[in-house]
């Protein structure tokens, strides 16, 4: 028989879920069966591991999914302390035990948040869908560059500014980060920009740079595992001006901001 004809039946139908998560420290594979089941690749029986009903109701911002798991399951801690810096890709997969071989894709989504109930853990999912519904970048007329540094546009070489830090401290929130390569550039250098680090399992951890002082940095959220001793690799941010773009970047070329509008509006007099 075939999948459709198992999907079909009153009585042969024997349907698997297989959840398979995509990270950048690799793929995770689950199911809410009762036993290990290999469809292509061995996915995991997870006790507890079950969804929410899949609806179509015409509004895809409201298409969610939510899966319910285990207090500790993978795939919630990584969201255990804060967000992981890449998104978590999700493929749900259906097959039959009569017909393991003719499984079919029946859900596409990535991991947005995940919270915690006594015993269990809820991720929230959002489907493919609602990244094409959703409004693309217009590049705006200003004076200030709109490019992403080190972006295609902006075209400078993260490698070229790229700074290996030793850290020789931080602090107890794991906000801010001690290390004397900071201290060799002047205040506001890492102003705007990241640090990176290996986080290990082929996971490379991110965060952006709020405020650059002496030997100190502020992050945007919190670093954990890291310790004194350790390493990181520190970008300078930009503050979007053609002035930054020609003395830090010699970047002038690729600037993409208009920075010689007229400052007096002609029709109103107003000065902007």
């Amino acid at each position: 028989m075939s999948f459709e004809a198992f999907e079909v039946s009153v009585e042969s139908g024997r349907p698997v879920e297989l959840y398979e998560f995509s990270y950048q420290g690799g793929t995770f594979r689950y199911t809410s069966a009762e036993t290990d089941f290999t469809y292509g690749a061995v996915f995991t029986a997870v006790p507890g591991l079950s969804r929410s009903s899949i609806e179509d109701t015409g509004d895809i911002a409201k298409n969610s999914l939510t899966i319910t798991a285990p207090e500790d399951f993978l795939i919630a801690r990584l969201f255990e302390v804060y967000p992981p810096s890449d998104v978590i890709d999700l493929v749900m997969y259906r097959v039959q035990r009569g017909d393991p071989l003719d499984g079919k894709t029946f859900w596409l989504g990535r991991v947005l948040n995940a919270q915690w109930t006594t015993g269990s853990s809820e991720l929230r999912c959002e489907s493919l869908f609602t990244r094409l519904k959703q409004p693309g970048l217009r590049r705006a007329y200003g004076r200030n560059c709109p490019h992403q540094l080190y972006g295609p546009d902006c075209r400078v070489s993260a490698l070229t500014f790229a700074e290996t830090a030793a850290l020789n401290g931080i602090d107890s929130g794991g906000f801010e980060i001690l290390s004397a390569v900071f201290d060799a550039q002047p205040d506001g250098y890492f102003a705007g920009g990241k640090v990176e680090w290996d986080a290990g399992g082929g996971v490379t951890e991110r965060r952006g740079i709020r405020l650059h002082v002496g030997d100190s940095i502020t992050l945007t959220h919190p670093i954990i595992g890291l310790t004194a001793g350790d390493t990181v690799i520190a970008y300078p941010g930009c503050d979007k001006t053609d002035a930054t773009c020609v003395s830090k970047f010699s970047n002038l070329p690729n600037y993409g901001g208009w920075p010689f509008i007229p400052i007096k509006n002609p029709f109103s007099q107003t000065v902007y």
